[in-house]
């Protein structure tokens, strides 16, 4: 069985994110990346330089950098993103979590 298909509640945070990070790059609306961004500086994930500079990006390159951004800083950080992003925007985590599982 493919990393893919293992249900999100079975994988570490980090790893899913990975398995995942091209179909969130590409499904995430310019919106729902700013509202990311606004949780995770909230929660302390990054911090403003860090949002402030993913936001001058294209809409991809600055999705692609706040994932890259958040992987690195650990499981903690990553289940801040994924729990946001089931948050605002429940049918692309569906999307990317075919297991229907709405856990992590």
């Amino acid at each position: 069985m493919s990393q893919r298909n293992v249900p999100a509640e079975d994988r570490h945070p980090k790893e899913w994110l990975l398995s995942v990070r091209n179909q969130l790059i590409s499904g995430l609306t310019p919106p729902v990346l700013n509202d990311l961004l606004d949780k995770l500086f909230e929660s302390g994930v990054i911090r403003e330089s860090e949002m402030t500079s993913i936001r001058t990006k294209p809409p991809k390159n600055g999705a692609r950098e706040m994932v890259d951004a958040v992987r690195s800083k650990g499981a903690a950080a990553c289940m801040v993103l994924i729990t946001a992003l089931r948050e605002l925007d429940p049918c692309l985590f569906s999307e990317l979590n075919p297991s229907g599982s709405n856990t992590l």
